[in-house]
């Protein structure tokens, strides 16, 4: 058995631990152990100051961890949210946040730097609307200056009397009915290009024969055709169910036979072909003569782009043609294109069948 305790004698203080064990012969007896507390007192004042500093030590060491943790995770992110702030409000947002954790900082980082990228595009896109708006009025303008100057040129002759012969007379009023038919199917041509741009144009979709639709477009120019001395094939007598907006679908296939019979040399050949591609049928308008150049390939659908300016020009062409059947085909969700061969230019559009 072991027992302790404290022992004071006046300004003697001890602690006595008392060891009690038995003798070989049976005999009981006692060991105690006596430690002064003097000698003790400086070891123990020395523990519980290297413990005291030992726990200041963590605390402090903690605190700086704790602080930069703060600083890198916090401060810095909102540091960075803060010039981006102020880039964006000076109209600056070419620069780039990125998220450097995944927490909700990281996440307030990325939904920032998703809303500078959405106004860089909505800037951009705005400069962009902007030069075209100002380009189409330049075109516009350019355009109509040509058949004005002729119907003002010729109405003047014709009050002042610079001619006073029947047939004369009549020669001017034809160029002035040709120029006024020009202008007037220039701006005809841009309301629809407006309406489909602008969504304003309803599309009426419906079942209808597209061999029909190829035939009727051949026949109503079957003059032109003549007066290019073209030849025209179109072998298909099948018919073939599409489920589109007819009306829309005609002008595209006009507007690509028209263009076919304006710019036909050579052999003055225009073909329209249609293919089955599984649930599509394929509409292409070859048409021989010169090729268009490679690099005016990705423009032809732009508004008021002309290869030839002088040619279109010469049969009352305004640009606007490819740009209407762009706009068609995307209001219809449909493909568009436009091939080169040697001494053949095909062009075609997509429309899903329905049987």
């Amino acid at each position: 058995n072991a027992d302790s305790g404290t022992y004071m004698d006046g300004e003697e203080q001890a602690l006595v631990k008392q060891i009690d064990f038995v003798y070989p012969d049976g005999a009981k007896g006692s060991i105690f152990i006596v430690t002064r507390l003097e000698e003790m007192v400086p070891e123990l004042k020395s523990l519980l100051i290297d413990i005291m500093v030992s726990i200041v030590l963590i605390l402090v060491l903690t605190a700086c961890m704790l602080t930069v943790w703060i600083y890198t995770s916090l401060i810095n992110p909102i540091k960075k949210l803060q010039a981006a702030a102020q880039n964006i409000k000076e109209g600056n947002l070419d620069f780039t946040i990125e998220a450097e954790s995944r927490d909700e900082i990281g996440e307030l980082c990325t939904s920032f730097e998703e809303m500078r990228q959405r106004l860089k595009d909505n800037a951009e896109e705005k400069i962009n609307s902007e030069k075209e708006n100002k380009m189409l009025i330049s075109n516009i303008a350019h355009d109509l200056k040509t058949p004005i100057t002729a119907v003002k040129g010729y109405a003047e002759g014709l009050k002042e009397g610079v001619t006073c012969d029947k047939e004369s007379m009549e020669f001017y009023c034809d160029v002035i009915m040709d120029e006024a038919d020009k202008m007037n199917r220039m701006v005809k041509n841009l309301l629809t290009l407006n309406q489909l741009e602008f969504g304003a144009d309803e599309i009426e979709f419906e079942r209808f024969d597209l061999t029909e639709v190829i035939r009727g477009v051949l026949q109503s120019m079957d003059i032109l055709a003549q007066q290019q001395e073209a030849k025209v094939i179109f072998h298909q007598t099948e018919k073939v169910y599409v489920w589109a907006d007819e009306f829309k679908v005609e002008q595209v296939i006009r507007n690509y036979v028209s263009n076919a019979f304006h710019h036909l040399d050579g052999e003055c050949v225009v073909e329209v072909k249609m293919t089955l591609e599984e649930d599509k049928v394929k509409v292409t308008v070859f048409n021989t003569g010169t090729p268009i150049p490679e690099e005016d390939l990705p423009h032809i659908w732009d508004k008021f782009y002309k290869v030839d300016k002088a040619h279109t020009r010469e049969y009352g062409g305004n640009g606007i043609g490819l740009s209407i059947v762009k706009a068609i085909m995307k209001s219809l969700h449909q493909q568009y294109g436009v091939n080169n061969y040697d001494n053949l230019s095909l062009i075609h559009i997509s429309e899903p069948t329905r049987h």
